[in-house]
């Protein structure tokens, strides 16, 4: 008889630079928009904010300039949109969905990004199916490293015990405040330092051992 997980155990992602290689994306985007009002920053100003609300982001980055927060999102969403022509899913990542998906397990999806973002990243990756529940920024009234957002997917998924994948250190606070048990995923952006305070952190999904995971169950 094989075993029912769907009450036991859950799954949650960070999309931005833990699902999707987007990070490099963003950063490109905001330098842009920065330049598009006249003003200047390295890529690395904005790579020390990932896993932060948009409205954090764009407070750190516009310095002195004076801009109001809907006139940098127009230039920068055109900016955005224009490179997800080109983006790919990261090392092991639809191996690792597809096999907890098999299982019958469920899963969330959490992402600091807005609705539209969200949307058209999961339906060019044709990934949507896989996740039971999605929350953006447009679903909370505090973003992360608040646990709101996965305070809203533990209760909506209603296992004995969250798994969350984040990439940050925002995201990594905000899912363990909500009582996940949180993994970092490295990449080419972040930091291990900032990572530390995960359960343990993975170079990539090919490390992860899912069987480990049910057979500790």
């Amino acid at each position: 008889m094989k075993k029912d997980y769907s009450q036991i155990i859950s799954f949650a992602f960070d999309l931005d630079g833990t699902l999707v290689d987007t990070e490099n994306h963003k950063a490109e985007a905001h330098k842009e928009t920065i330049e598009y009002f006249g003003g200047n920053i390295e890529l690395d100003s904005y790579y020390n904010l990932i896993g932060n609300s948009f409205e954090y982001v764009f407070e750190e980055l516009k310095s002195e300039l004076t801009i109001s927060i809907t006139d940098y999102k127009k230039i920068f969403n055109k900016s955005y949109l224009e490179k997800l022509d080109n983006i790919t899913l990261m090392d092991g990542a639809i191996e690792l969905i597809q096999k907890i998906y098999s299982k019958k397990i469920k899963m969330a999806l959490v992402t600091s990004s807005e609705k539209w973002m969200m949307e058209f990243i999961l339906n060019k990756l044709k990934i949507k199916k896989y996740f039971t529940i999605t929350v953006s920024a447009n679903d909370v009234i505090k973003n992360k490293p608040n646990p709101e957002p996965y305070l809203k997917v533990i209760n909506f998924l209603n296992s004995k015990t969250t798994y969350v994948f984040e990439d940050t250190k925002p995201g990594i606070i905000s899912a363990k405040k909500a009582g996940a048990i949180v993994f970092g995923i490295k990449n080419s952006n972040n930091k291990i330092s900032d990572l530390k305070v995960a359960s343990r952190v993975y170079m990539n999904f090919n490390d992860f051992d899912f069987d480990e995971i049910l057979c500790s169950i």
